[in-house]
Formats: structure tokens, sequence, C-alpha cells
């Protein structure tokens, strides 16, 4: 049966030629998407294998990404047609890689937003991820290089003249 070997969710994909054949670059991989505003246009891209595809003429491929908070499809590709070659693998081991990029997607609200990824009308996929506009960012960002001070010298002027923390 087909599933997912792989995938990610991140900000683009470049795909270099080489002489040994097609490298994929994928840029700045994430976990968590955060768009500078709530309501937003938000751009992305994802990359995924699919193994344990019979061999057949003509496969249909779907991918759905769907706002779970308000079960609204934000992006529904419609039939993608799979060329599937004749391989010597093992059926367990054939399939296929895809990389798709999306530009400006809406993203209405915070919260959780789906994956789903069909072939030949079976889902084989849901993958999460949560949308966010908070970013938290590190603390020694804020101060500058002059200010910063080790923990051991920060203990020393924190303490008192009894060598312990006053804190």
């Amino acid at each position: 049966m087909a599933h997912i070997s792989t995938f990610v969710y991140c900000e683009g994909i470049q795909v270099e030629e080489t002489n040994q054949g097609n490298k994929t670059h994928i840029i700045n991989p994430q976990q968590i998407f955060t768009p500078a505003f709530i309501p937003s246009l938000y751009s992305f891209s994802i990359s995924f294998g699919v193994i344990g595809v019979k061999y057949k003429e003509n496969q249909v491929m779907v991918y759905k990404f769907i706002n779970k908070n308000t079960n609204e499809v934000l992006i529904d590709s419609g039939d993608i047609n799979i060329n599937s070659k004749k391989t010597d693998l093992p059926e367990e081991l054939n399939g296929f890689m895809m990389n798709i990029d999306f530009k400006n997607i809406v993203f209405k609200n915070e919260g959780y937003y789906e994956s789903e990824i069909y072939l030949n009308n079976e889902i084989i996929t849901e993958i999460s991820i949560s949308t966010t506009n908070t970013v938290p960012i590190p603390r020694s960002v804020f101060i500058p290089a002059f200010f910063r001070i080790s923990p051991i010298a920060f203990r020393m002027l924190c303490s008192n003249s009894s060598g312990f923390s006053s804190f």
C-alpha cells in the first residue's frame, strides 16, 4: 500500500541540474508557519516522497491544504497525473518525489492547518502544521555585544560579599 516516506514544509525548493542528475535543495524547513500578520498572505513549499506505489499506467494524486479551525479548503490541486515507470524495484520501494510551491495563500486565523495527500482517491497521509504570528525572539538579539557577559561573571557581579547570590 502506498504511503508517505518523507514530508517537509519549507520556505522554498530549488532543483539543481548536475552531471549526476537533479539535486533538490530544501530551503529553511518549517515546523510552524509564522507570518508577520494574521490575517495574511503567506507563501511556502512542500516536498514529499511516496513509496509502495503499484505500477500502473496512469495514477492520480490530489493535494489539499485545509484550515482545521474552519474546515475551509485553501488549496485543492485537482487531479495531478503521475506516470509511473516500470522499474526493477520491489513494489514496496517503487514511488515518486514531488515538490510544490504555493504563493500568497490566505491565512485568516492562527491555529492548525493540514495537508492531505490522496493517491487514486485513497488518502495516504494527513500532516498538520500550526500557524501563529507570535514569533519568539531570543533575548540575545536585543542585548548589544558589548553588554554581554559570561554566566560566571554575571554571578560574581550579582553575589554579595559572602559569595552567595542575592537572588
